[in-house]
C-alpha cells in the first residue's frame, strides 16, 4: 500500500469519526434507507419476481451500503454489532436472493430474527448517543417498531400475502433512515462552536 493511500486512509478515518462531522453520515444513511424503504414498499405490487427474491436484494443491497458507510469510522460503542448485523443482512439477503422459492414459514423467520437483531443494535446506538448527549429517543421508537414488525411477521398480521412480508421490511428502513436523519439533524443543529467543543472519545456507530 502506497504512502499516499495510507494518509488518505489515516485521513478518512479521522474526518469519519469526528462529532463535528458525524452528523453528514447519519444524514447520509438516513436518506438512503428511507429510499431503499420506500422502493422495498412499492416494487412488490408493481413486479412478478418471487417476494422472497425481492426481500432477499433489498437486504443485500441495505447490508453493503451499510457496511460501505461504516468503513473509516473508529471503534466506540455499538461498532461491531453494527457491522455485524450489516454483514448478517448482506448474508442473509444473499441467501434468499438465491433461494427465492422458500417457503412463507422460512421468510418469515428469517424477516422477524433480522428486525429482532436490527432491533437490538438500534437499543445500543441509542445507548451510546444518550451518553454523548445526541438525541436518542428517536431511536429507541425505531426499535419499538422493529420489535412490533416482527411480531406481526410471526403472527402473519394481517395477511398472509407475500406482499405484506416486503412492506414490513420498507417500514423498517423508512423508520430507522428517518432516526438516523433526526439524529443527525439534531448533531448539526446543536452542535456548539468548534472552538467550545472539546473532542470525544467515544465516536458514535451506527445501528
Amino acid at each position: 500500500m502506497s504512502d499516499l493511500t495510507r494518509r488518505y486512509r489515516r485521513k478518512l478515518s479521522v474526518h469519519i469519526a469526528t462529532p463535528e462531522d458525524l452528523w453528514k453520515l447519519f444524514l447520509l444513511q438516513g436518506g438512503g434507507l428511507i429510499l431503499l424503504g420506500l422502493f422495498a414498499a412499492i416494487i412488490p405490487n408493481v413486479t412478478e419476481l418471487p417476494i422472497a427474491a425481492l426481500i432477499g436484494w433489498f437486504l443485500l443491497i441495505a447490508g453493503l451500503f451499510r457496511l460501505g458507510s461504516g468503513v473509516g469510522a473508529e471503534v466506540g460503542p455499538g461498532h461491531w454489532s453494527s457491522m455485524l448485523l450489516s454483514a448478517l443482512m448482506v448474508l442473509l439477503g444473499a441467501t434468499l436472493a438465491l433461494h427465492s422459492n422458500a417457503s412463507d414459514f422460512e421468510l418469515r423467520l428469517a424477516l422477524a430474527g433480522y428486525l429482532v437483531l436490527h432491533g437490538v443494535a438500534s437499543l445500543i446506538l441509542a445507548s451510546s448517543l444518550r451518553h454523548e448527549g445526541s438525541p436518542w429517543l428517536a431511536v429507541i421508537f425505531g426499535a419499538v417498531v422493529d420489535v412490533l414488525l416482527a411480531a406481526a411477521a410471526i403472527a402473519q398480521w394481517p395477511s398472509t400475502l407475500g406482499w405484506v412480508f416486503a412492506l414490513y421490511l420498507g417500514l423498517n428502513l423508512i423508520v430507522a433512515g428517518l432516526a438516523l436523519t433526526v439524529v443527525g439533524l439534531g448533531d448539526k443543529f446543536g452542535q456548539a462552536p468548534t472552538a467550545d467543543r472539546e473532542p470525544s472519545s467515544q465516536p458514535y456507530d451506527l445501528p
